[in-house]
């Protein structure tokens, strides 16, 4: 095994379900996505449609936005998975959800939007100091929901939670889960999988060599 085959296989051990360049791989399977909206919504969901990494364009040069993970169900509600790792507006679960609404009533002439949810998986502070989940309700089709990754209760969304924050696949509680981490971190995955996780591990590793020339002074 080559050093730099070897630095990779340290970095990708390094990575979480939590991290951005390996959720972004591990929900292109539709069977992950339909786990983790049922344990967050209790209720039994089936995906009728789902994508990663989805841009919405706003009108008239406003500003546009990534969705993490994008999904539609059976009853035509429509879900924004997102993970906030670091500070953010508290505007910014708001403005997401009301961006997720305008886009669907493009097409519409009568503002008949399905039921939206924009999902708010946030790194905070603390783990049982606040309630796991809390939800503000817009009106009866828009709907926000916290939920807290340092969440430890010893219930199926605490477990959710460790398994988002766990690194170690043989440490995860639910096994779908556990089972696709494991593949992508043996460098398993096909080649636009690996090539996506790769393309991350790049840029990072780019911007660290920069940081080492500019001390260096090359």
């Amino acid at each position: 095994m080559s050093n730099h085959e070897d630095f990779i296989r340290r970095w990708l051990s390094d990575l979480r379900l939590a991290d951005d360049e390996m959720m972004r791989v591990a929900f292109r399977k539709r069977r992950l996505v339909k786990l983790v909206l049922g344990i967050l919504m209790k209720e039994n969901i089936v995906i009728k449609e789902h994508q990663t990494q989805m841009d919405l364009k706003q009108l008239a040069g406003g500003r546009s936005i990534t969705m993490d993970v994008f999904a539609k169900d059976e009853k035509g509600r429509q879900f924004d998975l997102e993970i906030q790792k670091y500070k953010y507006s508290r505007q910014r679960p708001g403005f997401y959800l009301a961006s997720l609404v305008a886009a669907s009533l493009q097409a519409s002439d009568n503002f008949d939007f399905p039921e939206t949810y924009a999902i708010f998986i946030e790194d905070r502070k603390g783990h049982d100091s606040e309630p796991v989940r809390k939800e503000e309700w817009l009106d009866e089709k828009m709907h926000i929901l916290l939920f807290n990754l340092n969440y430890q209760g010893h219930d199926p969304v605490g477990r959710l939670m460790h398994d988002f924050r766990e690194k170690n696949p043989d440490r995860m509680y639910y096994k779908p889960l556990a089972d696709e981490i494991r593949r992508l971190k043996s460098m398993k995955g096909d080649e636009s999988e690996m090539s996506d996780i790769l393309e991350q591990y790049l840029k990072e590793y780019g911007e660290k060599m920069k940081d080492q020339w500019k001390a260096e002074g090359k």
